[in-house]
């Protein structure tokens, strides 16, 4: 599974690296090699985040829906 970002997020996600790749390495980096390395990061973590989202997002429903019985009384 790769993820794809619509236009707008990998513009945001490409100036984010850009910014924080110069404040750490303290160099420029060029839109060309910003956007495969962008590329290969959402390859390499992309489906690990992706996945620990829907578990996380899993958890929280299954708990609204345990506690839904306690906040909704059905009466016979």
């Amino acid at each position: 599974m790769v993820l794809e970002l619509d236009e707008l997020r990998k513009a945001e996600a490409l100036r984010a690296l850009q910014r924080a790749y110069a404040q750490v390495i303290e160099e420029d980096l060029s839109d060309f090699r910003a956007e495969a390395f962008l590329d290969a990061v959402l390859k390499a973590v992309g489906p690990v985040i992706y996945n620990k989202a829907v578990q996380d997002v899993r958890a929280h429903m299954q708990s609204q829906l345990d506690d839904l019985e306690g906040v909704v009384r059905f009466e016979d």
